[in-house]
């Protein structure tokens, strides 16, 4: 028996039970923008994980120190600390810096009021930064108040923490007399002088 042989015959531009090359191509650039929205939202989510993240483990850091402080002393968190001195921060406005993985935000004196006396930028950020903007010092009271020194009146206070290159926003925030902590959020900011809107806390 001779072997039949099979042909690819174009018919009309058509391949012989097949595609043409009109229809290959849309067939990728469809493939293509799929993976592409898919990246993107996956990139969205990824990024809001890490900033996230940075401001959780925040929040869980003061609530240590404002929970196990010394008896004989207020805690003093100190921001930035590798550049302001504890002398030097009642005399300093409200200040924004730039911090990557491992860098040392803030600090607390006396060593005792926390396990942990200085808070550093996850390693599961990766190599992203973030621009945070905090007051210079504040202190937390042996009653679990916020103070700043400067006028050692009861306050709150904000901290501000924005994914450098992206508009999420991220707000720590600390309540006055009591002493609670919350997060907000803010995905639209144009850069971190902006603020979370009361209604957008615990909603992140």
């Amino acid at each position: 028996m001779v072997p039949m042989k099979i042909q690819n015959i174009s018919k009309g531009g058509c391949l012989a039970n097949g595609f043409t090359l009109l229809e290959l191509i849309i067939a990728i650039a469809i493939i293509t923008l799929i993976s592409a929205v898919s990246f993107d939202a996956s990139s969205r989510s990824l990024n809001r994980s890490r900033v996230n993240a940075v401001a959780i483990e925040l929040a869980a850091w003061f609530q240590t120190i404002r929970t196990s402080g010394v008896d004989t002393a207020y805690c003093s968190v100190i921001f930035n600390p590798d550049q302001v001195t504890l002398a030097q921060a009642p005399t300093r406005a409200a200040a924004s810096r730039v911090f990557s993985r491992g860098n040392r935000v803030y600090s607390v004196e006396p060593a005792g009021c926390s396990g942990q006396p200085n808070f550093l930028i996850p390693d599961s950020v990766d190599g992203n930064t973030f621009t945070i903007w905090s007051n210079p010092l504040f202190q937390f009271t042996q009653r679990g108040n916020v103070v700043q020194t400067a006028s050692n009146s009861v306050v709150r206070n904000d901290v501000r923490i924005l994914m450098v290159g992206t508009r999420l926003l991220r707000c720590v925030r600390t309540f006055d007399s009591v002493g609670l902590f919350r997060i907000g959020s803010n995905s639209d900011a144009a850069g971190v002088g902006a603020d979370c809107a009361a209604n957008a806390f615990n909603r992140f």
